[in-house]
């Protein structure tokens, strides 16, 4: 498989192995060339990245992004014709998801049903818990370092492997916690759900928004419910039931 090496040309020049790199470096560059190279391939890769990715991560983080719309209804055959005709407008089965209470009724109807990550709490619990066993693997390190005779001894390797662990452990332990929890998007619509309704949720981007939501609104048994961020926040707050 070819490799990316640096080259005179740019960063993305293909080669055929990673020896190629090396001697590039060490043996075509004079050394009072050197600056001048890593300062123009820093350049070079900051153009691309400013052109290329960090508009899409920027995104990612809360700009013009994914929204994830909210819909619900009684009728779950009108879910089933809303879901085809939301195909057709090109939106697949991993933008799309229905939770109701009878699974097996969803497979019946041809139904994308939503994964135990959407309708339980076990990320934004288990982010929450690794943020907490970060903050005590630190305590925990600083204590060891600076109180115990083992601080001597403690490189920064052994540190953050102490912080890592109880990163860990926090992680685990939060999505043991969230998996006896109801996600905290879709707390409020709890009560909708267990009277024998179906929760429509679609992932949408800033061009596909519109129309997804006039072919929505166009099912008089089909109501929208809300919308937000398809990112999870540890820190966000559950939204209360309207």
């Amino acid at each position: 498989m070819a490799t990316l090496t640096i080259s005179q040309e740019g960063v993305f020049s293909r080669v055929n192995s990673i020896d190629q790199c090396c001697a590039y470096y060490f043996l075509t560059l004079k050394e009072n060339d050197y600056e001048k190279f890593v300062s123009r391939e820093l350049n070079h890769f900051q153009s691309v990245w400013v052109s290329k990715y960090e508009p899409s991560i920027t995104n990612d983080l809360g700009g013009d992004t994914m929204k994830r719309l909210y819909y619900l209804t009684d009728d779950i055959n009108a879910a089933e014709e809303a879901s085809d005709r939301l195909h057709q407008e090109g939106i697949s089965d991993w933008n799309l998801h229905v939770l109701g209470k009878d699974k097996a009724e969803l497979f019946h109807h041809h139904l994308h049903s939503t994964t135990p990550l959407q309708e339980l709490d076990i990320i934004r619990s288990g982010e929450r818990g690794a943020l907490l066993g970060i903050a005590t693997g630190i305590l925990v390190t600083g204590f060891v370092v600076y109180f115990t005779p083992l601080g001597a001894s403690l490189n920064w390797l052994a540190q953050a492997a102490i912080v890592l662990l109880f990163s860990c452990f926090g992680a685990w332990l939060g999505g043991l916690v969230g998996v006896s929890t109801d996600n905290y998007k879709l707390r409020r619509f709890r009560k909708e759900i267990d009277n024998g309704g179906f929760l429509l949720l679609v992932d949408v981007s800033p061009s596909e928004r519109q129309a997804v939501e006039t072919l929505l609104s166009s099912f008089s048994n089909i109501r929208k419910a809300g919308e937000d961020s398809t990112i999870v926040n540890p820190f966000e707050s559950p939204v209360p039931q309207g």
